[in-house]
This record gives structure tokens, C-alpha cells and sequence, in this order.
């Protein structure tokens, strides 16, 4: 997935994206620097995980895909 690609999904801009990726606190993305360039790789189903809050859906239900009841 190319960076336009990702940070259309997201609704932000592209340099913004590639600024998170670079910080390394990206959970979907790195970057590496070879001389001046850099380089970024984004990992489709991270992303996707992202984008569904996977990883709040396990905290709120305690584990994958349950309920909580009361």
C-alpha cells in the first residue's frame, strides 16, 4: 500500500503520515533511511486493524470478539 493510499484511508495528508511513520510511533508503518532517502513500508492488515480499533475491541471485551454482560 503506497503512502497516498493509506493517508486517504486515514483523512490525513501525506507528509503528516510519513512524519508519524518516521517518529516510530506509527503502529502500521516504518521508515528506513538509506543516505538521504527515505523509504516506507505500510502493513495493509495493521492498517486495517488499525482502522477497526482491533485493539480496543479486545481491551473493552477482555478478549477477541465477545461481549461484556452485566
Amino acid at each position: 500500500m503506497t503512502i497516498e493510499e493509506a493517508a486517504n484511508k486515514l483523512g490525513m495528508s501525506k507528509q503528516s503520515l510519513r512524519l508519524w511513520i518516521i517518529s516510530g510511533k506509527c503502529p502500521f508503518g516504518i521508515a528506513t533511511k538509506k543516505y538521504t532517502r527515505w523509504n516506507y513500508k505500510i502493513f495493509t492488515n495493521r492498517l486495517e486493524a488499525f482502522l477497526n480499533a482491533d485493539d480496543m475491541k479486545k481491551s473493552a471485551t477482555g478478549s477477541e470478539g465477545s461481549a461484556l454482560s452485566d
